[in-house]
């Protein structure tokens, strides 16, 4: 059966940006013109309907999402695990996690790409005794209900969501994501950091190296940070980019209060 748990994460925004921290933080990536970039920085708390009258965000889920698959390629391959952590932006407090094996049939393992099985070290025994694809998709849409995930009031944040939005569609279909008002943003961590580094060469007047690794592990090693735990499961990825989420912007903070 999926995992759904509740808990307490220390991930408060106030104590880390401090008294409209995190506004100042998004003007400062204005400021150096950020905003060409597409920054999803940017689209989660730029706007004024993001903030109190104190400057303070406005409390929003952030969705953390990670998926493994036996593939690429969302028209052949499938899911085979999915994790999730949703915390509130402000409080810091943990709305709830989820996380579940989907069980596929054999003839989808068959069409498995070695490669990716390889990264996340997953056996068939493993597949065969998960939970059905259609069971996990009635887990989530439950969840969501319980977690308020809505328009406006959620967002997703994933490390490769181009990846993790097409292949999330074969536990709820898209229309189906639309009729329930899900989130249509997905933020793109890689994206974030970028910013932060077109700022910080801006600011300092200096130009982006030549080569610059957006994986997350290099985004870690940047932040002093381990790299993702091996093998590369669902859990230990949305984990981990909790962990890099943080520490980026705790570097955000300490740049624009400097």
């Amino acid at each position: 059966m999926g995992n759904p748990s509740k808990g307490t994460f220390n991930f408060n925004l106030t104590g880390h940006f401090g008294e409209g921290g995190g506004q100042k933080i998004f003007e400062m990536l204005f400021k150096n013109y950020c905003y060409i970039i597409l920054c999803p920085l940017c689209l989660a708390f730029s706007e004024n309907y993001y903030f109190n009258r104190k400057g303070l965000p406005k409390a929003m889920i952030l969705l953390f999402m990670d998926l493994e698959t036996t593939g690429l390629d969302p028209t052949r391959h499938r899911i085979i695990e999915i994790a999730m952590k949703a915390i509130d932006s402000t409080t810091g407090e943990m709305v709830g996690s989820y996380e579940a094996v989907v069980k596929q049939p054999y003839e989808v393992w068959e069409k498995r790409d070695s490669f990716s099985i390889e990264v996340n070290g997953f056996q068939w025994g493993e597949i065969s005794q998960g939970v059905e694809e259609a069971e996990v998709g009635r887990q989530v849409v439950s969840l969501f209900s319980q977690w308020k995930i809505e328009r406006g009031k959620a967002v997703y944040v994933c490390q490769n969501p181009a990846f993790d939005r097409s292949f999330f569609a074969q536990l709820v279909d898209l229309y189906t994501q639309e009729r329930l008002k899900w989130p249509y943003h997905w933020l793109d961590f890689a994206s974030m950091f970028w910013a932060t580094q077109v700022a910080r060469s801006l600011e300092e007047r200096k130009e982006l190296p030549k080569e610059l690794s957006l994986s997350k592990d290099e985004i870690a090693k940047y932040y002093q940070l381990p790299p993702e735990k091996k093998p590369h499961r669902a859990r230990n990825g949305v984990d981990h980019l909790i962990l890099c989420y943080k520490a980026l912007f705790q570097g955000a903070r300490a740049e624009a209060v400097s």
